[in-house]
């Protein structure tokens, strides 16, 4: 009978932490909606010292929390809004240690910059025109990411991304 119940807690725990580890990457991809210090301070509360974010988009790679921010509260570049939703979120739990893997499609409305076509990244994302026009642009793919269990909660540790933007000058309309 022991034996029985050792299982059912040990199927507990797992569920549980599935459940805390899928949550923690939905409440991470929200908070990326944001850019206020109150989101940034509530995303870096679900890392860890130490964390590695890598974006493919733009080949970056930030390590530590510190850096993290730092970059997280660099103001977007005439950003009206941004909207991240995520599905397919597969997440294995072995011990101490997760790892979840997840599409993502974030859609975002900026408007163009006056000198759009110019050498800076947010021109290279957008096209010419007005500076009042409004471009929707959305960015597609999948993440990753391994996480850890901590005294008080589970932490991303290693987050890393392989998206694609599609804007108005990455499409072709025939």
């Amino acid at each position: 009978m022991q034996d029985k119940a050792d299982q059912l807690l040990k199927r507990l725990q797992y569920l549980e932490d599935r459940e805390a580890v899928t949550s923690l990457i939905t409440k991470a991809e929200t908070l990326r909606d944001g850019t206020t210090p109150e989101s940034v301070d509530e995303l870096l509360q679900l890392v860890t010292p130490d964390i590695r974010f890598f974006w493919s988009l733009e080949g970056m790679e930030v390590k530590g929390k510190e850096k993290l921010r730092e970059n997280l509260l660099i103001p977007p570049k005439n950003r009206v809004w941004s909207r991240h939703v995520i599905t397919n979120l597969q997440v294995k739990v072995e011990g101490d240690k997760a790892e979840a893997t997840w599409y993502v499609m974030a859609e975002g409305v900026s408007n163009v910059p006056a000198h759009a076509g110019g050498k800076d990244d947010q021109s290279r994302h957008t096209s010419p025109g007005n500076p009042d026009t409004v471009l929707h642009n959305d960015t597609k793919g999948a993440k990753w990411a391994l996480l850890v269990r901590t005294e008080d909660s589970w932490k991303i540790k290693d987050y890393r991304t392989d998206m694609v933007r599609l804007s108005p000058t990455t499409l072709k309309i025939r």
